[in-house]
């Protein structure tokens, strides 16, 4: 594709989309993390909803992780990336168990 070139004051510009292989890559990993944040909002969303009362102050944050690495293993898995989307996993089940902790001691206390 040609670069378009606009001449100014401050001499020659170009507006390319012909980029070297670290820009791209860049901008994908950009972009695919603004995709997984848009899907964790919605995720986060639905488990506020299923929660059934509006998540503790300690929870919330803990919600929100669940939504985001529920998000990321999904996509690691689509693109292959086994490895990454098993740490992942093991994250989100460490983080599983420590909202178990709160969400118990949180239904007994007053």
């Amino acid at each position: 594709m040609a670069a378009k070139i606009y001449s100014g004051t401050w001499g020659l510009m170009t507006n390319s989309l012909d980029e070297g292989p670290i820009a791209r890559n860049r901008r994908r990993a950009l972009e695919l993390g603004e995709q997984c944040l848009a899907l964790a909002k919605i995720e986060a969303e639905q488990l506020f909803r299923d929660l059934g009362r509006k998540p503790s102050l300690a929870e919330k944050p803990l919600l929100e992780q669940i939504a985001y690495l529920t998000v990321r293993v999904r996509k690691l898995r689509e693109l292959g990336q086994v490895r990454e989307a098993d740490d992942a996993t093991r994250l989100l089940a460490t983080i599983l168990v420590a909202f178990e902790k709160i969400k118990t001691t949180g239904d007994k206390t007053p």
